[in-house]
């Protein structure tokens, strides 16, 4: 399927009522009774809310399970803490860049530099509608420009990048 992941997420979301599908939330736990699934969690105004229901697909990134933040009732079984604490994780990092307008090609979706510390760059949409550009690095780099700090990292990038080489020398 082109659409990747997002294809099975508007698939699944199709054959739901709009009102079930909320965002912004924050899932605090997930209780498992005899009768189902009880969910908690906080609404995009930190209120608390909880409902009910028969199953539930929890997808959630490995490091939300390792800084447990969502207490599971009853716990995960070892074996599955287990799994999650042997994946090792690389740094990454990235930096989005929003611009008052947009000056590389709708074209260019990609712009791929490997001689640089952000080898990856990507436009979420065309510049003419949003101008966005994404920047991602992984390992050793990622680690850096973590401890160098936020702004470090971006004014970094906005001096030495390629596309600062390509668009704006």
């Amino acid at each position: 399927d082109p659409r990747g992941l997002s294809g099975l997420v508007e698939d699944l979301a199709a054959e739901l009522p709009k009102s079930s599908i909320l965002l912004g939330s924050c899932v605090t736990s997930i209780v498992q009774t005899s009768s189902g699934v009880v969910v908690s969690w906080y609404d995009p105004h930190h209120h608390e809310r909880r409902a009910s229901c028969a199953k539930l697909l929890c997808t959630v990134s490995l490091g939300v399970l390792r800084a447990e933040h969502i207490n599971f009732s009853p716990p995960l079984p070892t074996f599955k803490q287990d799994a999650i604490n042997s994946i090792t994780m690389c740094g990454y990092t990235k930096v989005f860049l929003v611009f008052d307008v947009g000056f590389w090609s709708p074209d260019h979706e990609y712009l791929l530099c490997k001689s640089a510390v952000f080898p990856v760059w990507h436009s979420l949409l065309k510049p003419q509608e949003l101008p966005i550009l994404v920047a991602h690095c992984t390992g050793d780099e990622a680690r850096r420009d973590d401890e160098a700090g936020r702004v470090n990292c971006l004014n970094w990038n906005l001096e030495r990048e390629c596309f600062y080489t390509m668009y704006l020398s």
